[in-house]
C-alpha cells in the first residue's frame, strides 16, 4: 500500500513538473517580446503592483488555504475552503471599491494613475486561487493543477503581449496578471466541481470550522502578510529608494529566477505537502525520512540551478531580453545563491505548519522581513549603489532560508505530543 501511495506521489510530481515546465517555456518564450514592448521603468511600476498585491492576497484568504489539507473529515475541509473563498471575495470587492474611491478623490497621486485599482483585484483572485489549489492538492487532483499551470501561462503571456502592442503600458502588464489568475480560478473550479457538488456548507459548519481553525486568521494571516513582505518589501523599497528603473530591473530578475523555483520547487511542494499532511493524519509513513528525502532531491537541483544562473546570467539577459536589461543579468548573479536556497527550502516551509508550530513560522517570517528589507534600507543609507544593495539583499535572503530549513527539520524531529491542528480541534 505504501509503495502504491509513493508511486501516486511520483506520478503526480511528474505530471505537475511536465505541465509547469511547459508553462515556464511559454512564459520564458514571451519574455523577449514583453521586455521589448515595456521598458524597465514601466515594468517597474508593474513590479510595484505585483509586490503590493502579494501580501494583500495572503491577508484576503485569511490563510484558510493552509488548513484545507489538515482535517480528517471531508465536510470539515469543505467548510474551511468555503471560509477562505468567501473571505477572498469580500476582501477583493471591498478593497477594490476603496481603491476606486481613492483614485477618484486624489487623481494623479501616483505616477501610475489608476494602477492602484489593480492591486486588490489581483490580490482577491490570488487568494481564491490559493484556496482552490489546496483543495486540488488535498484530493490529489494533480492533472487539474497541471492543466491550470499551462492555461495561466498562455493567458498571462498572450494578454501582456497584446496589451503591449496596443500601448497599454503598465496597465497591460497588470491586466495580464489578473487575467491569468482569473483563468486559474475558473480552471480549478471547473475541475473540482464534483468535490463541491451537493448542498452548500451550512453556516453552523462554517462557524465550527472558524472555531477549530481560528489560529489561521488570527495568527497565520498576519504572519502570512509578513512572510510575503519578506520578498516583496525589498522591491517596494528599491522602487522608493532607487527609482522605477531599478525596481523594474529587479522585478525582471526575480521573474526569471522564479522559473527554476516554480518548475521544480513549487511542483514538488504541492505533492510533498499533500503527502506529508496525509501521512501525518494517518500515521502511514516516516515523516523524518520523507523530509530528508525531499530535502536531498531539492538540494541537488538547487546546486545545479545556482551554477547555471551564476555563469549564464551576465550573457543571457542582454542576449535574450535586450541590452537595456543587462543590469538584470548582473542582479541575477548576486541573487543566484539566494535563489538556490529558496528553491530548496520554500517547498518544505509548510512542514512547520503541519507539525503545529505556527508561532515558530511567524518568528521566522518577521526575521526575514527585517533582514531582507533592512538590507535595502541600509545599503541606501550607506550610499551604496543598486548592485551592492541587491548583493546584500541576496546574502540576507540566503541566510534566512538556511535558518528556515533548520526550523522545519527541528519540528519534524521534535513533534508535539498532541497536535490540535491534526484533529481539527480547537487550539489552545
Amino acid at each position: 500500500m505504501v509503495m502504491s501511495k509513493m508511486s501516486d506521489a511520483r506520478k503526480g510530481f511528474l505530471t505537475i513538473v511536465g505541465a509547469t515546465g511547459l508553462a515556464q517555456v511559454i512564459g520564458l518564450g514571451g519574455l523577449p517580446i514583453i521586455s521589448r514592448l515595456y521598458p524597465p521603468a514601466e515594468f517597474g511600476l508593474f513590479a510595484v503592483v505585483n509586490a503590493a498585491a502579494l501580501p494583500l492576497a495572503a491577508l484576503a484568504s485569511l490563510r484558510y488555504e493552509m488548513a484545507v489539507p489538515l482535517p480528517k473529515q471531508e465536510r470539515e475541509s469543505r467548510a474551511v475552503a468555503s471560509l477562505g473563498l468567501r473571505s477572498a471575495a469580500i476582501f477583493g470587492a471591498a478593497c477594490t471599491a476603496l481603491a476606486v474611491i481613492a483614485s477618484l478623490a486624489i487623481p494623479g497621486w501616483w505616477v501610475g494613475g489608476w494602477l492602484l485599482t489593480w492591486v486588490p483585484v489581483i490580490a482577491g483572485l490570488m487568494a481564491a486561487f490559493a484556496v482552490l489549489n489546496q483543495v486540488a492538492v488535498r484530493h490529489r487532483a494533480y492533472s487539474a493543477i497541471a492543466r491550470r499551470n499551462v492555461l495561466m501561462a498562455i493567458s498571462v503571456v498572450s494578454f501582456q503581449i497584446l496589451a503591449g502592442i496596443a500601448g497599454a503600458g503598465p496597465h497591460g502588464l497588470a491586466a495580464g496578471l489578473a487575467a491569468g489568475q482569473l483563468v486559474g480560478v475558473v480552471s480549478l473550479w471547473w475541475s473540482l466541481k464534483p468535490h463541491f457538488a451537493g448542498p452548500g456548507v451550512p453556516r453552523s459548519e462554517r462557524k465550527e470550522a472558524w472555531q477549530a481553525y481560528r489560529r489561521f486568521p488570527l495568527v497565520l494571516a498576519p504572519a502570512g502578510v509578513v512572510n510575503v513582505l519578506g520578498l516583496s518589501a525589498p522591491l517596494l523599497l528599491a522602487a522608493a529608494l532607487y527609482g522605477d528603473r531599478v525596481s523594474g530591473l529587479l522585478g525582471m530578475t526575480q521573474r526569471v529566477l522564479t522559473i527554476p523555483v516554480t518548475l521544480v520547487g513549487l511542483a514538488l511542494a504541492q505533492v510533498y505537502i499533500g503527502e506529508f499532511a496525509r501521512a501525518k493524519r494517518e500515521g502511514s509513513a516516516d515523516l523524518r525520512r520523507m523530509f530528508v528525502r525531499t530535502s536531498k532531491r531539492l538540494g541537488c537541483v538547487a546546486v545545479v540551478a545556482v551554477v547555471v544562473v551564476y555563469l549564464a546570467s551576465p550573457h543571457a539577459f542582454p542576449l535574450v531580453l535586450g541590452e537595456e536589461w543587462a543590469r538584470s543579468g548582473q542582479y541575477a548573479t548576486a541573487l543566484a545563491v539566494a535563489m538556490g536556497a529558496q528553491l530548496c527550502v520554500s517547498p518544505l516551509s509548510q512542514t512547520v505548519i503541519v507539525m503545529g508550530r505556527p508561532g515558530m513560522q511567524a518568528a521566522w517570517d518577521i526575521s526575514r522581513l527585517i533582514l531582507c528589507s533592512g538590507s535595502i534600507v541600509l545599503a541606501s543609507w550607506w550610499g551604496w549603489d543598486d548592485m551592492a544593495a541587491v548583493t546584500l539583499f541576496g546574502a540576507m535572503m540566503a541566510l534566512t532560508y538556511a535558518v528556515g530549513w533548520w526550523l522545519s527539520w527541528w519540528t519534524v524531529t521534535h513533534p508535539l505530543p498532541e497536535n490540535p491542528l491534526e484533529s481539527g480541534g480547537p487550539s489552545h
